[in-house]
């Protein structure tokens, strides 16, 4: 837990830097069911919103930072939980067509899972990829986001939950 509390206060320091954009989103995350020794354990799709900060190095080169907060994050059907944290430190290849932005990217992070209904998951690891659009300067410094994250939480039951999270949101370009 204190490893995951230090993280989230070097993110939220690093936002005084200055960043080439920041965004609000919101998706939602489908989970599916995990295979353990025991049997099947459905898990509940959940909802996420946060904040994605990305500071570009080279024109088509940049690195994102991602704190979302999920009300349900790995939840098997019968439980109840109060939700999860979720840092992701991500390389971003940008490929700029004018004002539109398709991207690809891939990382690394931790999810912290609060509460402690069914299955017990605490801080686990994470890896995800993905792709999506930016069309920036749509009204003055804001656009719009479009995400699609396939993302992999390791050490669920001694198990891999594999999950698809499709986000939007607004974004703001420095």
């Amino acid at each position: 837990m204190n490893k995951f509390i230090l993280m989230c206060v070097f993110f939220l320091s690093s936002l005084t830097a200055q960043a080439s954009d920041l965004s609000l989103f919101a998706g939602w995350t489908s989970v599916g069911s995990l295979g353990t020794v025991v049997g099947q354990v459905n898990l509940s799709n959940f909802n996420v919103f946060g904040v994605r900060w990305e500071k570009d190095f080279l024109v088509v080169l940049g690195f994102e930072n991602t704190l979302s907060f999920s009300s349900g994050s790995v939840l098997a059907t019968a439980g109840e939980n109060n939700g999860g944290l979720n840092y992701n430190g991500n390389l971003v290849l940008n490929l700029p067509v004018r004002r539109t932005l398709p991207y690809f990217t891939l990382g690394l992070g931790v999810l912290h899972r609060l509460g402690t209904s069914f299955p017990d998951v605490g801080s686990s690891f994470t890896f995800n990829w993905g792709a999506g659009l930016k069309l920036r300067g749509l009204l003055g410094p804001m656009g719009v986001r479009i995400d699609y994250r396939r993302v992999t939480i390791y050490g669920v039951l001694d198990e891999n939950v594999k999950t698809h999270e499709i986000s939007g949101g607004v974004m703001f370009t420095f």
